[in-house]
């Protein structure tokens, strides 16, 4: 039987997890943490270790988190046991102050560069000598921000952007001392396991092999629900050299050109915006993130591009969020938005014909027929 070698067109599909994908050589030349972090399973696993080190060493009292945030990561920070409030900051082109926050003393302040789009934000009017400052990076751990950071902390979780099973960093560009390193736990290196079989099926589906897709969505869900649970992990191994092997700047250049030739086909579709980047170099975005003018016109793109097998992420539901204080406009916007995938796995003209069923769905598209007029 003769070797495949290309993706079967039947199997064509957009979005949802990443598989064991075939890669250049490795390109990277410098990383934000460079040789001094701590390397972790997963984000939640990075901010629970460096909140109870925060706590025990630096005085930690209180975390300020933002308004619109991924509410199974504001459930964890909140098992840490320290108090936690939320403060106005979202997505998109509105600049909020950082020196309108209130802050006190033992106080640290969560800052997120959402969906890559931002740029390194103006700390000087925060009261720097009695709060500290964390950074979330996930969404570019190696953008220019991240590069040159003024934060007293950093967290990126690496398996959200690249095709490795597990996988965090933290790290201090103030040079503060790190959490005491810990060991892979058993827990972890089987959900590791659980999601690097997922992968490498997933691969063989999209080539057209005799595999279903329950044979790895069963194991995603399996392998998610345990990342989510348990004592903080280091990375596993096999994700420690994984990451090592991967051409990060190659697959950042492509998901920045596939951003483009996606965001600029988007923005001439009525009904939608692109939240467009920050000002600023080196910025990559993660995604390509649609507003849609209203909550039922989402809705009903959502379903006809899973329907078509497009998968977009809703990033991220605020419907019950686990701290009172969510703005009714971020709940708003939680409703109206779709983050679509455009990272190294695709081509321009995948993104070409994401774009075209994004543009069939808006020409059909009767706002009174799906009850909005």
């Amino acid at each position: 039987m003769p070797k495949t070698t290309t993706r079967s067109e039947e199997r064509w599909e957009q979005g949802s997890d990443f598989h064991l994908m075939q890669y250049a050589a490795a390109d990277r030349t410098a990383d934000p943490w460079q040789d001094d972090a701590r390397p972790y399973a997963s984000g939640r696993d990075a901010f629970r270790a460096l909140l109870l080190h925060g706590m025990k060493t630096r005085g930690w009292k209180r975390l300020l988190v933002p308004s619109y945030y991924c509410q199974f990561v504001v459930a964890s920070l909140k098992g840490a046991g320290m108090d936690m409030v939320l403060y106005p900051d979202e997505p998109g082109p509105r600049h909020i102050p950082l020196g309108d926050v209130a802050t006190r003393d033992g106080d640290v302040v969560l800052k997120v560069n959402f969906f890559g789009l931002g740029s390194r934000p103006d700390y000087r009017d925060m009261a720097r000598g009695r709060i500290e400052i964390i950074e979330d990076h996930t969404h570019d751990p190696w953008s220019d921000w991240a590069m040159s950071s003024k934060a007293d902390w950093c967290v990126a979780s690496l398996r959200k952007t690249l095709p490795v099973p597990d996988g965090a960093m933290l790290w201090s560009p103030a040079g503060h001392a790190l959490p005491p390193p810990v060991g892979p736990t058993r827990e972890r290196q089987e959900a590791s396991s659980k999601k690097i079989a997922a992968m490498l099926l997933k691969n063989l589906y999209l080539y057209g092999h005799a595999i279903s897709k329950d044979d790895f969505r069963n194991l995603y869900a399996e392998a998610e629900e345990s990342l989510r649970t348990g004592d903080a992990s280091a990375m596993t191994m096999w994700s420690a050299n994984l990451l090592r092997s991967l051409p990060v700047q190659h697959m950042r250049s492509t998901r920045r050109q596939n951003h483009a030739c996606l965001s600029q086909t988007l923005r001439e579709i009525p009904g939608l915006e692109v939240l467009p980047p920050g000002d600023g170099q080196g910025i990559c975005p993660f995604s390509c993130v649609i507003v849609l003018d209203t909550p039922a016109r989402r809705r009903h793109l959502l379903e006809y591009l899973i329907s078509r097998r497009v998968y977009p992420a809703v990033l991220w539901p605020l419907e019950t969020p686990v701290c009172e204080g969510v703005p009714p406009e971020h709940r708003e916007l939680s409703r109206k938005m779709l983050s679509v995938h455009c990272d190294a796995r695709y081509s321009e003209a995948d993104m070409a014909r994401v774009a075209g069923l994004v543009r069939e769905f808006s020409i059909s598209y009767a706002p009174q027929r799906h009850g909005e007029a």
